[in-house]
């Protein structure tokens, strides 16, 4: 009589190697965010059981209708529809998703008080964190036409205008996002930014588009790499129009602002003066600012060496004058930053100050500028590889924005050959259970990550 069969050492071995490929393929390729369209596209209505009269709130009901989408849609809202959302409408994980807003509106009424927090992340910054319109971990996503409608009754360029208690409340906000354009679209009257972009998110365009009368940042960038903003319009921002501060260990990297118009605001048409080391890339390039602060730029931290920025070809139409009381008062501020190039600029200014001060700025190229009314040469705080410059500056409120997204890698999957089947099963089995255990440990990292930055933005400029 037979006895039970029983697997070889070899078999253990061919096992194990199979449960080790399928589980590496689960785990690094499951989560990539590749388009699985086939290249046709479905296009979809907004259903019409969403009221699209203003009457109903509807944030769960498009919600729940963006969550059952797949790949390769596209989304059509009613001409001139308006849609009152007074929580978060939520887009998260779409692949190939086109948004055609067709003049419609998405609005808020009230301050999100009464409203449910979507999620866990949310509720305890409620309703500072109310975002109108967040996009979270898609790819290859397109927004046309569409407007979004905060409910500041102060905002724009005015001190009115930001509330602390509700800053957090952007108009659009990209989190851990891919490849995204905002084309013709228009963000008015928000709390917060007008754009927020944060998560990780690596390709945004933003462009032939209107950014009005926000009650903090125009476009904050505080986690992202290769971001565009061009041909847009810009006006009533009641802090800074673009804002880059990453905290932490984020990035600011390869940020281009260019061909824009630029009307009102308060602090400065690009500050990028808080946050970690992370800035890097940023060119500010043939804008035309019609703003009374005018070509008014901070840049740089004390603490660590940022590069490569880029001021060239911008132009302000009215005689501007600095922020006063905050770093050394000069039109463009810079400090501890290595290969600036400030060349061909256009601006006006009322003060006799120094147009351009300088800390520690090494690798300058400067020429062809025009600042009539300012002083002379630069003025130089202190030299490039020196000790900082005498600086006297106002108070600044510290920036815990959050974590940043630190990219998650898998344990070292290299391995030899041996001639022993049960020690290849075992070592299979083992790297198995270990790449199991690594990927939940991957999984809660990065979700925790991609809430980090957004825990409790607070931004000094």
């Amino acid at each position: 009589m037979r006895g039970p069969a029983r697997l070889t050492p070899a078999a253990f071995g061919a096992v194990g190697f199979f449960l080790v490929v399928t589980l590496l393929g689960v785990m690094f390729l499951a989560p990539v965010g590749v388009s699985r369209s086939s290249g046709a596209t479905t296009s979809i209505a907004v259903p019409a059981s969403v009221d699209a009269t203003g009457t109903r709130d509807v944030t769960a009901a498009l919600t729940i209708f963006f969550a059952g989408l797949g790949p390769g849609i596209t989304v059509t809202f009613p001409s001139a529809g308006r849609y009152r959302a007074e929580g978060t409408v939520i887009v998260a994980g779409s692949v190939d998703l086109t948004i055609e807003g067709n003049g419609a509106t998405i609005f808020a009424s009230t301050d999100g008080s009464n409203a449910a927090p979507p999620r866990r992340g949310f509720s305890s910054h409620w309703p500072r964190r109310r975002e109108h319109l967040e996009f979270r971990q898609t790819t290859g996503l397109v927004v046309r036409n569409l407007t979004i409608r905060g409910a500041n009754p102060h905002a724009g360029a005015n001190r009115a205008a930001y509330v602390p208690e509700l800053e957090g409340q952007a108009g659009i906000a990209l989190i851990s996002s891919r490849d995204v354009v905002l084309d013709n679209v228009s963000v008015t009257h928000t709390f917060g930014d007008l754009v927020y972009i944060g998560g990780g998110t690596i390709g945004v365009t933003i462009t032939r588009s209107r950014l009005t009368d926000s009650g903090r940042q125009g476009v904050a960038i505080v986690n992202a790499t290769n971001v565009t903003v061009t041909n847009t319009d810009i006006s009533g921002i009641a802090r800074s129009v673009f804002d880059l501060e990453p905290p932490g260990r984020a990035l600011a990297r390869d940020i281009r602002l260019e061909g824009n118009r630029i009307g009102e605001y308060v602090n400065f048409l690009l500050a990028a003066q808080g946050g970690g080391p992370g800035v890097e890339g940023v060119q500010l390039e043939n804008n035309r600012v019609s703003a009374s602060r005018g070509l008014a730029v901070v840049a740089g931290v004390t603490r660590v060496t940022r590069h490569d920025l880029q001021i060239t070809g911008n132009r302000g139409t009215a005689r501007a004058r600095p922020l006063t009381g905050f770093g050394s008062g000069a039109m463009i501020q810079l400090t501890n930053l290595d290969r600036v190039i400030i060349r061909d600029n256009n601006q006006p200014v009322v003060t006799a100050t120094s147009a351009v001060s300088l800390d520690r700025v090494c690798h300058l190229t400067m020429s062809g500028n025009d600042f009539p009314g300012a002083g002379g040469a630069p003025q130089e705080l202190a030299p490039c590889g020196g000790p900082a410059g005498p600086i006297t500056k106002a108070p600044v409120r510290p920036n815990p924005g959050g974590l940043a997204l630190r990219a998650a890698t898998g344990p070292d999957t290299t391995h030899g050959s041996t001639n022993t089947g049960v020690i290849l099963a075992a070592a299979g089995l083992g790297l198995a259970a270990g790449l199991a255990l690594a990927g939940v440990i991957w999984w809660l990292v990065r979700r925790r990550a991609n809430r980090g930055d957004r825990a409790d933005p607070v931004d000094p400029v």
